[in-house]
């Protein structure tokens, strides 16, 4: 994880959008694969964050489309176990499809 936030971080200094948008990939991944709710909340952060740059830069990674449709199928099983999430659910859902129209 610390190698992860290091290259967002020399990212981040010298500018570089795509590897910015790769390093939240990869952060979320981490995050993503530790399969426990709340650390799956802490990756859907990272992606998103990812999504806008890629929206802002015209591009997508397929990568990162297959961890959103992923955490998407956690939280749709997950809801009736956790009600709190109901609400990020459908926000989430929200910001998930309009993300896949592009």
């Amino acid at each position: 994880m610390n190698n992860h936030k290091e290259s967002l971080r020399i990212k981040e200094e010298i500018g570089d959008r795509q590897g910015i948008a790769i390093s939240y990939n990869n952060i979320g991944s981490y995050y993503y694969d530790k399969n426990l709710l709340p650390m799956t909340i802490k990756a859907l952060k990272y992606f998103l964050k990812s999504c806008k740059i890629q929206r802002e830069m015209g591009i997508k990674m397929p990568e990162t489309i297959n961890y959103l449709k992923n955490i998407k199928k956690r939280f749709t099983r997950s809801k009736d176990y956790f009600k709190y999430i109901e609400s990020f659910e459908k926000g989430f859902t929200k910001q998930f499809d309009d993300y896949m129209r592009g």
